[in-house]
């Protein structure tokens, strides 16, 4: 989380790439970077000593666990809300190969069809203690990043919003 931080200081992509590339990380860790202007979408998946950098070329669904094929046999500790929420999400993505739009996506990180541990989750008694607390949807464009935030499911209008046009030097 700490390199994740560093990235806000990052000046370009490739310069939040190689924050977050360090080996020697106490944990592991996914990120999924794009910038202002370019359309160049990268998932970095970083355990202690090996990361694994690639382009995104489909809309994937990540979860809290390695998975790509690079990392997905290495040692790691899936939890059942991680590995549930995965194949969730992965399920939805393969049901259709259009493109991803902001009210899918939302769909697919509201989706509460997984018994206990769904992808969006809000439950007092929730097994293990991982609620939503909020979802946030990024589109990035030619010039300008635009953000929404809901803390809620039964709304289409977010909590937050904003644009971003240029980032501070």
């Amino acid at each position: 989380q700490i390199l994740g931080r560093a990235t806000l200081d990052a000046s370009t992509l490739d310069k939040a790439l190689e924050a977050v590339s360090q080996r020697g990380r106490a944990g592991a860790f996914h990120h999924t970077f794009g910038q202002l202007g370019s359309t160049r979408l990268i998932s970095v998946e970083a355990m202690a000593e090996v990361v694994n950098v690639k382009e995104i070329q489909q809309p994937p669904g990540h979860a809290n666990h390695m998975i790509s094929e690079q990392l997905r046999q290495l040692p790691q500790r899936i939890t059942g809300s991680s590995a549930a929420r995965q194949h969730c999400v992965d399920q939805h993505l393969s049901q259709s190969h259009a493109a991803l739009s902001a009210e899918r996506s939302l769909a697919i990180l509201r989706d509460t069809s997984g018994g206990d541990l769904p992808v969006y989750r809000c439950a007092d008694d929730d097994p293990d203690d991982e609620n939503t607390l909020a979802t946030a949807l990024f589109s990035i464009g030619a010039s300008t990043v635009e953000w929404r935030v809901f803390t809620r499911r039964d709304t289409d209008a977010p909590d937050a919003e904003g644009a971003v046009s240029t980032f501070p030097e």
